[in-house]
């Protein structure tokens, strides 16, 4: 990585192997500096994950990570390359097509299957190191400058044969399915035929399910895709006291500098239906709200 603005990282690596056990090892010890933080959404979905696997889970294992992930909320989570396979048949079959270096490791299939929901960081650093904990993986949290892009993926889809109604409702089935973000445009097909083009921002994991999401609800017969990278400012939620209510704010900022809120349409329209206010009139006091709490200035 080179330089850029610095964010939190949750760094994995998986050189010396990963077990349920062992990660659960790393993220409680990592945590416990964190105590009294109110957790944030999971990073992954357990059930997809296991869907997409087909791995099995009868001790609730996921669930247990996912809570402890939360906790590391604001994180940027990074992993280094899997191990080459040792021993356990499923996992091996699961490293099929994954990137892997080094000696080879023990890795659990479940450990396997989550993995593949983080982004890989083939070479890490430099790192401002807070603190470490566990082996296998060793998780390690601490700053780093976040030059390195999200490498994702992008869905498209020409849809000139389905009613615009139904065409519509392609960008919440893929949102619920694992895309970041999905959309429509307007194009003109030949032979002058009226169009959309349907596109849906993808991480590795959710591809697949994403896809399937796509040929089961449209007309489409062919589904392109291409990877692109994108570069994210950190975020976090916090909540704001309008003069009618509270409302949940995103906050996007770099190296400790807020550069956007934007309030929660769905908070907003809740208290300006509740206090008989204009919902962009609440829109506008979360907003002055969140700047002033936040302690934003001109750079």
């Amino acid at each position: 990585m080179g330089n850029g603005e610095m964010g939190t990282v949750l760094f994995l690596d998986l050189s010396g192997g990963a077990t349920v056990e062992g990660l659960s090892e790393a993220l409680s010890g990592l945590s416990e500096g964190d105590a009294g933080k109110t957790a944030g959404k999971p990073p992954f979905d357990a059930p997809k994950v296991l869907a997409a696997s087909g791995v099995q889970d009868p001790s609730g294992a996921l669930g247990k990570i996912a809570a402890l992930l939360s906790c590391f909320d604001s994180a940027k989570i990074w992993r280094s390359p899997f191990p080459l396979p040792r021993g356990d048949f499923g996992a091996t079959a699961l490293l099929m097509g994954e990137l892997v270096a080094g000696k080879a490791a023990q890795m659990d299939p479940l450990c396997v299957a989550l993995m593949k929901e983080f982004e890989v960081c083939e070479s890490f650093g430099p790192f401002t190191f807070e603190r470490a904990c566990g082996s296998s993986p060793r998780a390690y949290i601490g700053r780093a400058a976040l030059a390195q892009a999200e490498r994702l993926t992008v869905l498209e889809a020409n849809i000139d044969d389905l009613s615009p109604e139904i065409t519509a409702t392609l960008i919440d089935l893929t949102m619920k399915a694992g895309a970041l973000d999905a959309w429509l445009a307007p194009a003109l097909m030949k032979k002058g035929r009226l169009a959309s083009v349907f596109s849906a921002l993808c991480p590795k994991g959710a591809v697949a399910e994403v896809r399937e999401a796509v040929f089961r609800n449209s007309s489409s017969i062919g589904v392109r895709e291409y990877e692109v990278s994108r570069h994210s400012l950190e975020r976090r939620v916090e909540s704001v006291q309008t003069p009618w209510g509270e409302v949940g704010v995103k906050v996007a900022f770099r190296g400790g500098e807020v550069l956007n809120v934007a309030p929660e349409f769905s908070d907003a329209l809740a208290v300006s239906g509740r206090a008989g206010v204009p919902v962009k009139i609440v829109m506008a006091a979360a907003t002055a709200a969140a700047f002033g709490k936040t302690g934003w200035k001109k750079g």
